[in-house]
């Protein structure tokens, strides 16, 4: 199956993000914040013992493949696994995991995380066997910032007014790691509230464009 959306819309239909498990999931995201908060929503109860493993795609072999998803080990497979930067996978580990019905997932997850949208991505995408879901987050188009800003204001569980918010989309830069900053920053200062006087939260932006550098 092949999703592609919003975060903020791909999350509401998906809240267990990666769905039922026994699955090759590959994923595509514009902004590592938007794949941060997408793994924020990660079921880690699902995973054995709760541990997502995480590993570079250049320390992936088919050796690897072999010892941990196509055959059984000495005490059983079970872990699921992370993968940054499937771009950079061998062509030989991409072919040993194109037929993802080969492979042993009962219960866990292989996740291979693409930075952009390749070749080997695309194949995913048309996987038959039923054993693979893609997921693509798109970024937000221009004149979503209230949509971009109001998922941001609920992951963070804050309260702002509506007038503040108007100020942020005017103020600070339309993209989801400044608009993420700044509600960091906001957090740190005043807590959860909605109860702060539009000035002193509008200080605090000045000082979040500096940490970003």
């Amino acid at each position: 199956m092949h999703s592609k959306n919003k975060i903020w819309d791909f999350l509401k239909s998906n809240p267990d993000t990666l769905g039922e498990s026994g699955k090759l999931v590959g994923i595509t995201c514009y902004d590592s914040f938007a794949l941060k908060y997408l793994k924020d929503h990660f079921k880690h109860e699902s995973f054995f013992e709760e541990k997502l493993n995480i590993l570079l795609a250049t320390e992936v072999t088919t050796s690897w493949v072999d010892d941990n998803f196509k055959s059984l080990g000495l005490f059983g497979n079970h872990e699921t696994y992370f993968i940054h930067g499937a771009e950079f996978l061998s062509e030989e580990v991409r072919e040993s995991l194109l037929d993802a019905s080969e492979l042993m997932l009962d219960n866990r997850f292989l996740i291979l995380f693409f930075n952009k949208d390749d070749k080997f991505f695309k194949k995913l995408q048309k996987d038959k066997s039923g054993s693979v879901n893609t997921i693509q987050i798109t970024a937000p188009a221009f004149w979503e910032e209230k949509e971009l800003l109001n998922f941001l204001i609920q992951e963070k569980k804050l309260s702002l007014s509506a007038e503040l918010k108007e100020n942020i989309i005017e103020l600070i830069p339309f993209d989801i790691g400044s608009y993420s900053q700044y509600l960091d920053q906001y957090e740190v200062n005043f807590g959860a509230t909605a109860q702060v006087k539009l000035t002193e939260a509008l200080e605090i932006i000045n000082e979040s464009k500096v940490d970003q550098f």
